[in-house]
């Protein structure tokens, strides 16, 4: 059943990207995804098995080198990813996005390395990879955490807290 082979490519690829494979093999996850896309775009014109599943095939083979190449240097990027997941869950992609973006640049540079397969481990680098993700998570953190307080303060402000408790505002203000 060709959509059902589009349906199992579409959760292959949210898969590869919830572990960061996107980042590993930028080209070969492009390329799978645009090849899914097409696929279902066949399946939504009506075209033929034949034409949908070759297109399906075609995203296949991309995802097969995008396993292949995470699989290759899983263990020498486990912490770099791992801290890009933690900075993503500290919304550090949101809060402190020009910052990210620079990370994730660093990282896709990592990954265009690997897909042209001169890629050369260099534990000072990933090492530094690790800790700009971990500082922007902290960070981020930091600045939602302020975000929360200085939401409070014009809270209390607004129920009259300058009359009511003008030393404790204050303190809180300069905190």
């Amino acid at each position: 059943d060709p959509q059902a082979k589009v349906s199992e490519l579409r959760q292959k690829i949210t898969e590869s990207k919830n572990k960061q494979y996107h980042l590993l093999s930028l080209n070969h996850f492009r390329d799978a995804d645009e090849a899914v896309v097409e696929a279902q775009h066949r399946a939504e014109k009506g075209e033929s098995a034949e034409s949908i599943l070759e297109k399906a095939g075609e995203a296949e083979a991309h995802l097969r080198v995008v396993e292949a190449n995470a699989r290759k240097y899983e263990g020498q990027l486990d912490t770099v990813t791992e801290a890009r997941q933690y900075a993503l869950e500290a919304k550090a992609g949101t809060t402190l996005s020009n910052q990210f973006n620079d990370a994730d640049e660093d990282f896709r540079r990592v990954g265009r390395q690997i897909e042209r397969g001169d890629y050369a481990a260099d534990a000072k680098k990933l090492s530094a990879l690790e800790a700009q993700y971990g500082d922007l998570e902290v960070k981020a953190l930091q600045r939602n955490a302020l975000g929360d307080a200085q939401a409070l303060i014009e809270s209390a402000e607004e129920k009259g807290a300058e009359a009511k408790a003008p030393s404790t505002l204050a303190d809180a203000k300069v905190r």
